[in-house]
């Protein structure tokens, strides 16, 4: 099987956490790939690393594991401006060197889990729309969920730094973003997000907090903590497990920007081939509608997926 071999570590996590078992690997891998193969609207990938990057973070429960895959890339045709058109272009690269979102090369000691920070004071709306940084951080989500084993096994926390931010940048939200943004973590992209960190949040900007948190159902299945101080984050990642910039040793600004872009910059061809996937619609069998207010909380719909 083409599917990278896990760490000794990783493999017990992936037994304990996910109920991975490598003698029925192989079976769960050729079932989803005979199930895509029968779904003539989707285009996808049905390549192992895929697949079992999927059956991974649905805990390979495979019905779970073939909605999640049809949402996914349903959700990509719909909202291709958030999903799926997704060139690394000039925009994309001047969003990674401002220092936007960072994955740390060390993972949180307590769990295992992969360290994001996103700092949205680089947001510049006069050069980019909010959109544009929500895009750079989901295609940074990606190429973690499908190329780094401890993301795929022990999941994400993201850190979301708002130090400062100003009431202006907040002017610039859109609440129906935050909602595709949401369903497109919680139901499609195949990484389990296990925390979201928001520290250094102003009191001016509450309100609009309040607002983006009052969009988001009640239940959603990673958490959300608010800490009212920087130091209440080291109850969940230690303070040595930051960057150093927080005054921790988990790799310098300076580096994480240089590897980040070195990532994207490996992605280019990634990003154009990702780009043909989706769905089409004129070959999805016509039964019920999937209602994108009711199973995705946004405005639209689409044919029912059929499952076999």
């Amino acid at each position: 099987m083409s599917i990278r071999q896990l760490s000794t570590e990783l493999a017990k996590n992936a037994e304990d956490i996910l109920g991975e078992r490598p003698d029925n690997l192989l079976e769960d891998i050729k079932a989803i790939r005979s199930w895509i193969e029968k779904q003539p609207y989707l285009i996808a990938r049905d390549d192992e690393q895929f697949i079992v990057t999927f059956l991974r973070v649905c805990k390979f429960r495979l019905e779970e594991t073939k909605r999640r895959i049809e949402a996914y890339l349903t959700c990509k045709q719909f909202y291709s401006e958030l999903f799926r058109i997704r060139p690394v272009d000039w925009k994309v690269l001047d969003i990674v060197r401002s220092g936007f979102s960072c994955a740390l090369p060390e993972p949180n000691p307590n769990n295992g889990a992969r360290i994001i920070i996103s700092q949205f004071a680089h947001f510049n709306p006069q050069k980019h729309k909010l959109r544009d940084f929500f895009k750079v951080n989901f295609m940074l989500f990606e190429i973690m969920a499908f190329e780094d084993d401890v993301t795929g096994v022990n999941g994400l926390e993201q850190v979301i730094d708002l130090k400062n931010c100003t009431f202006q940048q907040t002017l610039h939200f859109d609440p129906m973003d935050l909602k595709k943004i949401y369903h497109y973590q919680e139901q499609c992209v195949p990484v389990r997000l296990l925390r979201i960190h928001i520290i250094n949040l102003r009191r001016e900007l509450q309100a609009a907090y309040k607002l983006a948190n009052g969009i988001l159902p009640a239940d959603i299945p990673f958490e959300i903590l608010l800490h009212e101080k920087e130091e209440d984050l080291y109850n969940f990642i230690p303070l040595e497990s930051l960057t150093d910039e927080y005054g921790g040793k988990n790799g310098t600004k300076q580096e994480l920007i240089q590897e980040t872009e070195k990532i994207f910059q490996d992605h280019v061809e990634y990003f154009e081939k990702d780009a043909l996937l989706g769905t089409n619609e004129k070959l999805r069998h016509e039964s019920q509608n999937f209602n994108l207010q009711t199973d995705f909380g946004v405005d639209g719909s689409f044919r029912k997926l059929e499952v076999d």
